[in-house]
């Protein structure tokens, strides 16, 4: 008890930032990142100065800089999916979005801070201007008309048509290495993809799987310009062959150092609040790379930045001294942690052992030393959302063999280890990357009073993945939970989702339930009755060990307007908020001078 109390006093004190995302590395040495900005704090405005109005509505012109500690050079995507990517989210556009209308700056159904939330309730036409679904193999997409790509060689600001997303659709099964190849078994994929006329697309799907490929095929798939890539299928991962119908379009990019990005003059949308407006309001988007959190926090003091997303709560309590005016929001426990052990395999095949690492566990003391407090201890298999209220249950309403696994019961963890026949314990291992290795400490620690010995396999994110995908792990596996998926099973179902079932569940009821939940994907109030149901039987089984997920959050400069922390508009729409909203440059130049 004495080594775990001093390990995690000395992780406090450390004051260890978390962060996540896969982390880009390439052969070439990356170029130094941008100079860190000068360190001072904008003083307050003069009693006595007049603040000039804000304008009453939506302005054009400036550019919007946002930071990122890493920059995922994803351009194609079939080679990743585009949520990895900051870039292409801009430039390059899906048949459906999240309808901005009923986020903040609408009528408030949602936040837009959640990552993967699917909703179709929450979705809007895009490059799809309406939809059908005639029968239970048939999904039907009318293309918006009038749509041209970027006016850029070799495509030169043509329309797009049907067979631009028959081409799409096609290629991203095509590719070997495409995630939506791998995600889909050949059995679920589209039995063909047609083009009867100019703005329709007609996809044929097998019965079961129907639902989930219209929510990849509509939210998830980004359309390129067929000829930008050259021959079929073409690569579209050079920058420069970036050309989409976006409002955005992609004009440099420094490897690990900034992407730069212009005003698509051209672009078809119009403001959904201000339908007299035509979007994008920015001249541009610059994304610059800072992977030094120091130096990043530097930039938004001072005004060189105007957005900051991921941030902790140690940054938080630190920008509300230093820069009150800073507005900020709170985002969805969207980065937490689960541990995968292989029920496959002694001896987490016995539920008393996997029961007995969950207890031995004091989650309340992480949450209050670790994190001050500002963390959740229950957020998977459903986070404590308000868009998963209906089938979210309290830790306090849940069975007690389920709330015991959240408390700290060290005594009866020895007695279960003792009861499976490890009286004395037992090595372990566990795959992880770097920035778990501090919270993984702890854990170590407490385990080792229960006698279980806890090695960490620390490896780069790219490595990770493949032994994730190989399964080629022996014991546990440290990876990120899918809670704000419900309706997949991700974790859970036999096959999981990717590399997500790192425990390799394999469990009849599940198996019998996810299909349910997958001809339900488009009746939210069916899904979420089904995982009101599901959820308890999960955290039963004991699977996964979750510790608490901390709590992050968004800032950003008084002169961002029409922004209020949105992160994900829809379904893989990270970052997609920037063109909806606007500078307010003469506040700026006010508090700034520039």
């Amino acid at each position: 008890m004495k080594a775990r109390g001093l390990l995690l006093a000395g992780i406090v004190a450390l004051v260890v930032v978390l962060v996540s995302g896969p982390i880009f590395s390439g052969c070439a040495k990356p170029p130094p990142p941008p100079a860190p900005p000068e360190e001072e704090v904008l003083a307050p405005p003069e009693e006595e100065e007049v603040v000039a109005p804000p304008p009453e509505g939506p302005v054009y012109g400036g550019v919007l800089n946002r930071v990122l500690f890493r920059l995922v050079p994803i351009l194609d995507p079939a080679y990743s999916p585009p949520v990895g990517s900051d870039i292409i989210l801009l430039t390059n556009e899906e048949l459906f979005e999240g309808d901005w209308t009923k986020g903040p700056a609408g009528t408030g159904e949602t936040r837009w801070n959640l990552l993967v939330h699917f909703s179709l309730p929450l979705e809007t036409g895009c490059l799809a201007e309406s939809w059908e679904m005639p029968d239970n193999e048939t999904l039907v997409f009318h293309i918006r008309q009038g749509v041209r790509f970027h006016n850029k060689p070799p495509v030169n600001g043509r329309e797009l048509v049907a067979e631009d997303v028959v081409f799409n659709i096609k290629r991203s099964f095509d590719i070997p290495t495409s995630f939506t190849r791998r995600d889909f078994a050949p059995e679920d994929w589209p039995t063909s993809v047609t083009a009867p006329d100019k703005y329709t697309v007609v996809v044929k799907c097998p019965p079961q799987s129907i639902n989930r490929l219209l929510k990849e095929i509509s939210t998830v798939q980004r359309i390129m310009a067929p000829e930008a890539g050259g021959k079929y299928p073409g690569d579209y991962r050079g920058w420069k062959d970036s050309c989409g119908t976006g409002p955005f379009m992609l004009v440099d990019y420094i490897d690990a150092s900034s992407a730069t990005l212009v005003r698509n003059p051209n672009y078809w949308m119009k403001d959904p609040l201000h339908p007299e407006n035509t979007l994008p309001y920015l001249d541009g988007v610059k994304l610059l790379i800072i992977p030094d959190r120091s130096t990043r926090l530097a930039a938004l003091r001072t005004g060189k930045i105007d957005a900051h997303e991921d941030l902790t709560w140690e940054d938080r309590d630190a920008l509300l001294k230093t820069n009150p005016e800073l507005q900020w929001a709170p985002l969805a426990n969207i980065k937490f942690t689960i541990l995968g052990m292989r029920v496959d395999t002694r001896p987490f095949d016995d539920i008393r052992v996997r029961r007995a690492l969950a207890m031995a566990i004091d989650n309340q003391a992480i949450v209050k030393d670790y994190y001050g407090g500002n963390a959740e201890i229950l957020t998977w298999p459903v986070m404590p959302v308000e868009e998963f209220k209906a089938m979210f249950t309290p830790l306090d309403e849940l069975p007690e063999s389920v709330r015991e696994l959240y408390e700290y019961h060290p005594d009866k963890a020895r007695q279960l280890l003792a009861e499976a026949g490890y009286p004395d314990g037992f090595k372990t291992e566990i795959v992880c990357i770097q920035m778990e290795v501090d919270q993984l400490s702890i854990i170590k620690a407490y385990w080792a009073d229960i006698g279980v010995d806890l090695e960490l396999k620390v490896y780069e994110t790219p490595v990770l993945r493949s032994i994730f995908l190989e399964q080629a792990y022996k014991q546990m596996a440290c990876g990120g939970g899918a809670a704000a998926m419900p309706g997949e099973l991700a974790e859970t179902r036999t096959g999981g989702m990717g590399t997500k079932n790192l425990s390799i569940v394999s469990d009849p009821y599940i198996d019998e339930k996810y299909p349910e939940l997958r001809e339900a994907m488009l009746d939210w109030g069916k899904t979420s009755q089904i995982m009101k149901e599901v959820a308890p039987y999960i955290l039963e089984n004991c699977w996964y060990i979750q510790p608490p997920a901390p709590h992050f959050f968004t800032f950003w400069q008084p002169w961002l307007k029409g922004y209020d922390g949105e992160f994900s508009v829809g379904y893989m729409g990270i970052g997609l908020w920037p063109k909806y909203v606007w500078l307010d440059q003469e506040l700026k130049k006010e508090m700034t001078g520039r």
